[in-house]
C-alpha cells in the first residue's frame, strides 16, 4: 500500500506540473492582459510599457512561469489586481470554507440517498418504487443547475417565502445555525439533485448486476439474512465502480458550483473566480484554478486508496 501511494503521489506531482503549464498558457493566450485594467484609451505607448514593466510582463513567458511556480511552491500566489492588493492566498482561504461547506454537504447527501435508493430499487425491481426512482434519476440528470436554482428561488423564496434567496447568512446572524442552514438549503438541493440522479442510476445498475451473480445466489442458499447479503456481499462489490465515478465527477461538480454560487450569491471560490474573470484579475484566476486542481487530484488519490477499504481482495502490495 505504501509503495502504491508513493507512486500515485509522484504521478500527482507531474500531473500538477502539467496543470500549472496549462493554466499559465491559457492566461498567456487570453485576449488582452492584466495590464488592460490600468490602461486608458488616451494612454501612450510609453505609459503602457511602463505598466507592463512594473507588473513584470515585459519578461519572457518561461521566466514568468518559473517565478510563478517557485512562488506558488512557497505558498505565495501573488496579489489581487483589483481593490486593495490583498494576497491571493488570503482571498482563497476566506472563500474555501464556504465552497467546502456547500460541496461537502452536497456530496454527502447525494451519496447517502443514492446508496439508499440504489439498493432499495433493485430489490423491488419493476415495482412502483423502482419506477419512481428511475424516473427521478432521469429528471435529476436532465435539470441544468442554473435553471433548477432559479426555479427553486422562484418557488421557495418568492412565492412561498420560506427560505432566503441568496447569501450565506443574514447580517448579524453569522453564528446562528438555523440561519446558516436556511441559506444552505437551496444551494445544496440545486447542487445535489443532478448528482443524486447520476449516482442513483449508476448504483442501481451495479446492484442489479451483482444481485444476479453466483456468489450472491450462494450466500442466499446458505441461509444468510437478506440484509447481510445486500450490504455485506452485494453493496460492497457494487460500490467499487461507483468510487471511480465519484472521483471522476468531482471536476464537473466544481464546475457546477460556479453556477450555483453565482445564482445564490454564495461567497465561495466559484463566485470568486467569476468575479475575477470579469475584472481580469489574473493572479486570482490562476490561484483558484491551481487550488481546485490540487483538491481534485487529492480526491482522486483518496478514491484510489478507498478501493482496498471497500473490497479487501484488492491489494496494492
Amino acid at each position: 500500500m505504501r509503495a502504491h501511494v508513493m507512486r500515485r503521489l509522484i504521478a500527482a506531482v507531474f500531473m500538477l506540473l502539467g496543470v500549472t503549464v496549462t493554466i499559465f498558457i491559457i492566461m498567456e493566450i487570453a485576449p488582452g492582459g492584466p495590464e488592460m485594467m490600468f490602461v486608458a484609451e488616451d494612454m501612450g505607448f510609453e505609459r503602457v510599457e511602463e505598466i507592463r514593466r512594473r507588473m513584470g510582463l515585459d519578461q519572457p513567458p518561461h521566466i514568468r512561469y518559473i517565478r510563478w511556480v517557485s512562488a506558488a511552491m512557497r505558498g505565495d500566489l501573488g496579489r489581487s489586481l483589483t481593490g486593495a492588493p490583498l494576497p491571493v492566498t488570503s482571498l482563497i482561504a476566506e472563500r474555501f470554507g464556504a465552497t467546502g461547506l456547500l460541496m461537502g454537504t452536497s456530496i454527502v447527501l447525494a451519496v447517502v440517498f443514492a446508496v439508499i435508493l440504489g439498493v432499495i430499487s433493485p430489490v423491488f425491481q419493476y415495482s412502483w418504487l423502482d419506477r419512481i426512482t428511475t424516473l427521478y434519476a432521469y429528471f435529476g440528470m436532465s435539470f441544468p443547475p442554473f435553471w433548477l436554482g432559479i426555479m427553486l428561488i422562484l418557488l421557495f423564496s418568492v412565492i412561498l417565502g420560506w427560505l432566503p434567496s441568496s447569501g450565506m447568512t443574514r447580517y448579524g446572524e453569522e453564528l446562528d445555525v438555523v440561519s446558516r442552514l436556511q441559506h444552505l438549503a437551496l444551494p445544496v438541493v440545486t447542487q445535489a439533485t443532478m448528482w443524486l440522479g447520476v449516482y442513483t442510476r449508476f448504483i442501481r445498475a451495479s446492484m442489479l448486476e451483482v444481485l444476479h451473480s453466483d456468489y450472491v445466489r450462494t450466500a442466499r442458499a446458505k441461509g444468510l439474512a437478506e440484509q447481510v447479503v445486500l450490504f455485506k456481499h452485494a453493496l460492497r462489490n457494487a460500490l467499487i465502480p461507483f468510487i471511480t465515478i465519484l472521483g471522476l465527477s468531482l471536476p464537473s461538480m466544481v464546475a457546477g458550483s460556479v453556477w450555483v454560487e453565482t445564482i445564490f450569491a454564495w461567497p465561495g471560490l466559484g463566485r470568486l473566480i467569476v468575479q475575477s474573470v470579469n475584472r481580469r484579475d489574473y493572479p486570482v484566476i490562476m490561484g483558484v484554478c491551481l487550488v481546485v486542481s490540487c483538491a481534485v487530484i487529492l480526491a482522486n488519490l483518496i478514491a484510489d486508496i478507498a478501493y482496498s477499504l471497500v473490497d479487501p481482495r484488492i491489494s496494492y502490495d
